[in-house]
């Protein structure tokens, strides 16, 4: 009888022990998910159609590779791939502000630069284009915002511009993405002069809010509510530009001139806990 009293006191120590270790997994695994990750997440996304060929096109997830560093031109931080539904995390990340370089199968690329901060998820949702569409703006252009002109080269995501609601009215609201693309070699941009004295330059293919694009335009066309006086083909490097506020129309004004964005309307970049 003493065996079997002492049999059983080990079984059932060792079931304590058993339990006790599958309590505090339970517990570690527990805590690793709900400890504040700090980092980024988010998708990345393309054009399901050329916008050059069409005044509409939707987004779709594309896998991509991604680059991860301090600053359009610092050193690389980490690489990484979004997975077929566009998804990514990178996590661990020290607080500051990183720039993410995409690049995605058929030669989509884009870029966007955000701040990370201790605690928080920056949740980054990326649409990409093809560098031959040439379709941005030159970056001595500026951006209308509620504090004034702004050159696109400053515009970062968060900061309030000027775009039109869905009824038509001039609305301030936050830019949800700003990506710029090295101009392709013997680039060219159009320079527009408006009747009226405003003059706005970008690429043959930006469009228009009509959805005409800026190179279809000739002098005597209207562009937001004047004459085209004169249209000049410049030669240009660097980079173009372009940005994407919130809100149904996807417009902005550039040197006063009202255009719309190439990147549609599924980005968005804000905090999360």
């Amino acid at each position: 009888m003493r065996g079997i009293h002492i049999g059983a006191s080990a079984i059932a120590g060792g079931r304590d022990i058993a339990i006790g270790f599958a309590v505090t997994t339970i517990v570690v695994l527990a805590g690793a998910t709900l400890w504040p990750h700090t980092g980024v997440a988010g998708t990345i996304n393309a054009p399901k159609c050329d916008p050059l060929a069409a005044t509409s096109c939707s987004n779709q997830p594309i896998s991509a590779s991604i680059s991860l560093s301090r600053s359009p031109s610092g050193e690389l931080v980490l690489q990484t791939r979004s997975d077929a539904l566009g998804r990514f995390q990178i996590y661990d990340l020290t607080p500051g502000r990183y720039c993410l370089f995409a690049v995605g199968d058929g030669g989509f690329q884009g870029m966007t630069c955000f701040e990370v901060t201790s605690g928080q998820v920056t949740a980054v949702h990326l649409v990409l284009a093809m560098p031959s569409m040439r379709i941005c703006l030159a970056a001595t252009d500026r951006i209308a915002t509620p504090a004034g002109a702004v050159l696109i080269t400053q515009v970062r995501p968060g900061m309030m511009v000027w775009t039109r609601d869905a009824s038509g009215r001039r609305v301030a609201a936050p830019v949800l993405a700003v990506t710029h693309t090295p101009a392709a070699a013997g680039q060219q941009i159009l320079r527009l002069a408006l009747s009226d004295g405003r003059v706005v330059e970008a690429s043959s293919g930006h469009p228009t809010v009509t959805g005409r694009r800026v190179g279809d335009l000739a002098p005597g066309d209207l562009l937001d509510g004047s004459r085209v006086s004169t249209i000049e083909e410049l030669a240009y490097a660097g980079a173009t530009w372009d940005l994407l506020p919130a809100g149904p129309s996807g417009s902005y004004w550039a040197n006063d001139v009202l255009l719309r964005s190439t990147l549609g309307g599924s980005a968005e970049q804000r905090p999360q806990q």
